[in-house]
């Protein structure tokens, strides 16, 4: 039962120490486990720029989605990622697609550029 309490416990700090963090922080912390250090600022910078750090961000015409507003035309890349469309929204995952396609093109893939 204590086990319990404590795993309870843990959790919701856990989850309350999240849930503090601002966009931003939350953006910076994607772009570091999947951008090289090198890129750290130049990621932010696109970050910044397409979706003002939003994971949930859509463009107004809906075709660009989350914190690097990936294409609608990228759904079969993101599936071949293992991920389902509706994960896009997930900062770690919209990054970790970011830095797929960021390995085949560079920063050419998206209107903002570093």
């Amino acid at each position: 039962m204590k086990r319990r309490l404590l795993t309870a416990a843990a959790a919701v700090t856990l989850l309350t120490g999240f849930s503090g963090c601002t966009n931003e922080q939350i953006a910076r912390m994607a772009v570091q486990r999947y951008f090289p250090a090198r890129q750290e600022n130049n990621a932010m910078s696109v970050a910044r720029c397409e979706s003002g750090y939003r994971a949930d961000a859509v463009s107004p015409d809906g075709a660009n989605h989350g914190l690097f507003q990936i294409n609608n035309v990228h759904r079969t890349f993101v599936q071949s990622m293992g991920y389902q469309w509706r994960e896009i929204y997930d900062p770690n995952v919209n990054t970790h697609v970011a830095r797929r396609l960021w390995n085949e093109g560079g920063w050419n893939p998206w209107t903002c550029q570093p």
